[in-house]
């Protein structure tokens, strides 16, 4: 019943990958052995492009001049949540994306939108969050915000983004499944 996160910071070209890890007990010796597929976008295109959405427990700025850490992207700390599970006890969300090949266009605007909305698992949507609107740092952003979900039953949803350069029009979109449930007592093993 213990999250140990870590990351690994890798540098890949784009492409499919397998990523194998295995985690030992280094009292009992005994092993456990879970395989990935991770697949690497390619961004060097020149339409509006956005990484995966990653969910995560929390979301909070952090001085890099302390220290380095894996769980730090942006000068943010990421707490991630990889398997998605969040509790009715969770009241927000938080999610962190990557925005790509925004253009130099800033007529009539330097603007961009992100429109979060929740989805059920039938993909009908149930909220429409409030429109965001940022000011473009230049042809890569990072986005990290959070979404309430209090009151949301337990079940499967989806939470989708769709970013929106405001000089071009341009559109560009992600989207990630996740659970909601009663409480983390619920999760069998099979489940985690």
């Amino acid at each position: 019943d213990v999250r140990i996160f870590e990351v690994l910071p890798l540098l890949l070209e784009p492409g499919k990958y397998s990523l194998k890890v295995t985690a030992m007990d280094a009292t009992t010796k005994r092993s456990g052995i879970a395989t990935f597929e991770v697949n690497v976008k390619d961004f060097s295109g020149d339409g509006l492009m956005m990484s995966d959405l990653e969910m995560a427990y929390d979301i909070e700025p952090e001085d890099t001049t302390k220290g380095s850490s894996s769980l730090i992207k942006a000068n943010r700390r990421i707490l991630p949540n990889p398997n998605r599970y969040f509790s009715n006890e969770d009241s927000l969300i938080y999610f962190y994306a990557e925005v790509y090949n925004l253009s130099e266009k800033t007529v009539p605007t330097n603007e961009f939108t992100v429109q979060a909305t929740l989805h059920d698992a039938f993909g009908y949507e149930l909220r429409r969050y409030a429109l965001r609107t940022h000011k473009k740092p230049g042809a890569t952003a990072v986005l990290t915000d959070a979404v309430p979900v209090k009151g949301v039953p337990g079940g499967a949803y989806e939470l989708h983004l769709e970013i929106k350069e405001l000089a071009t029009g341009l559109k560009t979109s992600a989207a990630k499944r996740f659970m909601m449930i009663y409480g983390f007592e619920q999760l069998s093993p099979t489940m985690s």
